[in-house]
């Protein structure tokens, strides 16, 4: 991680940013790929980046991480999607994003 969370807390996403990152996740490329989900994870640590990535064309960004994870021919990338689900998945973010 290159930021402390407080650095990562400044950081808001908007849909054109998470569109893009969604986009980059399917990239043939594995370097690509692993960045773009390095990115995920890294604005994961501000709560309003979390809600909107869970909430995000109805959980399209998680469905891909969740793909990523288990089944990308490469471990870093599929190190990298686990890490990134684990930021973003805890039971007050769902809790909050339900109700968004």
């Amino acid at each position: 991680a290159c930021c402390s969370k407080n650095q990562h807390s400044m950081v808001h996403v908007d849909y054109q940013i998470l569109d893009r990152l969604l986009e980059l996740m399917y990239d043939p490329v594995e370097q690509i790929r692993k960045r773009a989900v390095a990115s995920i994870q890294n604005l994961a640590f501000s709560k309003q980046n979390r809600i909107l990535m869970i909430q995000f064309k109805d959980g399209s960004l998680l469905n891909a991480l969740l793909r990523l994870a288990m089944n990308d021919e490469y471990e870093q990338v599929r190190l990298q999607a686990a890490k990134a689900l684990e930021n973003i998945i805890d039971l007050e973010t769902f809790t909050a994003a339900r109700f968004y």
